[in-house]
């Protein structure tokens, strides 16, 4: 009868404790998770790009979303900043 009750208890708790861990894995993996990279197109207005040449970029990321673009212009060891924005943060829940 006592190696009945051990058996019996032991194992419900270990369940328990598992399913706790388990619960607690998948919890931090959704918060934590970085994502996918971002979709960036880049449309230059001409097929050469020069100081005048309009270029539309638009960037997505569409299942957690953009908190901060920047994009950079680099020719040999010159770098240019064009933009720099911040976005709010969006939810981790979506109801």
């Amino acid at each position: 009868m006592a190696e009945e009750n051990f058996r019996s208890g032991f194992s419900f708790k270990a369940v328990l404790v598992l399913f706790g861990i388990i619960i607690l894995a998948l919890a931090a993996h959704g918060f934590l998770w970085v994502g996918s990279s971002p979709d960036v197109q880049f449309k230059p207005a001409m097929p050469s790009i020069g100081k005048r040449t309009p270029v539309t970029i638009e960037v997505a990321e569409p299942r957690r979303g953009l908190t901060h673009v920047k994009v950079d212009l680099v020719q040999g060891t010159k770098m240019v900043t064009v933009a720099d924005k911040n976005y709010p943060a969006s939810s981790q829940f979506a109801f």
